[in-house]
């Protein structure tokens, strides 16, 4: 059993994964303090090779310490710029501040910048605007958005102030009040400036405020780049949320600062039931797909209910699926992942609970999971050289028998009307398998083709049938052992 980490955000430079903030659990064995706060700030970015195999024991941590003046925080937007090797902090609440404790005078929690030293380590320091601190100061200081790194900007949509995230001069006590800033920020990486706050509005035309929720970039595979947001919630009075469910997403074009809003449909049954704080990683396929895996995640009405599961969002079809087997991940919520190796998504920290459970141990040691995105199962450790990633045969299926997306605009669907974005079951970059045997995966897909396509051959569905009886290869179970200390 291993202590909890929660809060904290992910990214991956050169041949590193780093985790940043956060806070980490003060029980130990299940025994939590008798009184005060049961978690402690972090001291540093921690990271770990993605160069060398490793398992959830073995895997060893290495700390960069951080400034003196630099604050310690917990969901803030972390942004990576591969390019120059660098991390952009913005916003996040800080932790262990008492009460209602504001931040002080003349430290408004500025753009603090990481430069990685290629070797696991590197140094922070505050990042000014090249264009002047007046857009920034005018900022609110916000947390709890969703955020992402598209096109070499920046993205933070939403999210939420309170007096632990910024400073208010004009206030009471020079405490901010709660409240839900609407907008997406914009910040180029590479000339370190704001382009602005753009509404959200029309991405989220019925209530226009958000939190909880997740940014994916769709780069390299639409016709240009797009930020998709997911999940969370809305809400018009800053106090009332509304879940925002699976049905649609919504799409942001950077080149033209456009929303869209794009329904989707469930291969089988269902969309994933609405959900906050779950974590979301991209893929693209060798067939000219796209592919959104959504793992974990808990109940808006109850935070003690958090989900274990994962489910595929396959682009461009916009058509979910439910992945199942016997070896299902550890429920969690406030939790990151990262893709890795081409096909593993890491997951890393999380809690399972609220109030007296949440900082309870846990199962997976050093709280590290690795999923293999082409088996459709979790693994006890990291393989760096892992194949590139696959499309799932049954998404392959159903785009052979013309499934399609429902478009909700003919300029949305022109954005992906390319040809590198046109699927193609059969294309010669896919990899090698006998025909009809849908590979290793197919066992883990629910359903196949849906809609009139399902009456095509009674054969067809026998064989599916078959197929999906088969036993997963390797599933094998997540390390249980007792981690080393922190």
């Amino acid at each position: 059993m291993y202590r909890r980490r929660e809060g904290g955000r992910m990214a991956i430079l050169g041949d590193y994964l780093y985790w940043d903030g956060g806070k980490v659990s003060r029980c130990k064995n299940n025994k939590c303090p008798s009184t005060g706060d049961h978690s402690a700030a972090l001291n540093g970015t921690l990271s770990i090779p993605l160069n060398t195999d490793w398992t959830n024991s073995t895997v060893s941590f290495k700390e960069s310490k951080y400034p003196n003046d630099m604050p310690r925080s917990s969901w803030f937007s972390l942004w990576p710029d591969g390019k120059s090797g660098t991390m952009h902090r913005w916003g996040g609440e800080r932790v262990n501040l008492k009460g209602n404790t504001s931040v002080e005078e003349g430290d408004q929690t500025p753009m603090w910048m990481f430069k990685a030293d290629n070797n696991g380590g590197g140094e922070w320091s505050i990042q000014k605007p090249t264009d002047g601190d007046k857009f920034q100061d005018e900022l609110d200081r916000n947390f709890n958005g969703a955020g992402a790194v598209c096109g070499g900007k920046g993205y933070y949509l939403g999210g939420s102030v309170t007096a632990k995230s910024n400073y208010d001069p004009n206030s009471a006590g020079n405490s901010k009040s709660y409240s839900i800033p609407s907008g997406l920020l914009k910040y180029d990486l590479s000339d370190h400036k704001w382009e602005g706050n753009i509404s959200s509005t029309a991405g989220f035309p019925e209530l226009g405020k958000a939190k909880w929720g997740q940014a994916v970039c769709l780069e390299d595979f639409a016709k240009k780049p797009l930020v998709m947001f997911l999940g969370g919630a809305t809400t018009t009075n800053d106090k009332t949320w509304t879940e925002v469910d699976f049905n649609s997403v919504a799409l942001f074009d950077p080149s033209t600062d456009k929303w869209h809003r794009q329904n989707t449909t469930a291969m089988l049954g269902s969309v994933p039931q609405p959900r906050y704080h779950f974590c979301s990683v991209g893929a693209r396929g060798k067939n000219n797909t796209y592919d959104i895996f959504l793992y974990g995640g808990r109940q808006g009405s109850d935070p003690y209910a958090a989900y274990g599961d994962v489910w595929i969002l396959s682009l461009p079809g916009f058509v979910w699926t439910s992945v199942t087997n016997s070896n299902k991940g550890a429920p969690r919520w406030s939790h990151q992942c990262a893709v890795a190796a081409k096909s593993q998504m890491i997951s890393m920290g999380g809690i399972s609970g609220w109030k007296a459970n949440t900082w309870k141990d846990d199962p997976w040691t050093r709280t590290l999971g690795v999923y293999d995105m082409v088996d459709l199962s979790w693994k006890s450790g990291y393989n760096a050289s892992a194949g590139d990633y696959d499309t799932p045969q049954a998404f392959k299926t159903w785009y052979q028998q013309g499934g399609e997306a429902q478009w909700s605009s003919d300029e949305l669907k022109a954005l992906f009307a390319t040809g590198n974005s046109s699927p193609n079951p059969n294309s010669n970059n896919t990899t090698e398998e006998t025909a009809g045997s849908g590979g290793p995966n197919i066992p883990a897909i629910v359903g196949g083709a849906v809609g009139g396509l399902i009456f095509l051959a009674l054969a067809a569905a026998a064989v599916w049938f078959l197929l999906s009886r088969r036993i997963m290869g390797d599933t094998t179970p997540l390390d249980m052992n007792s981690a080393a200390p922190l």
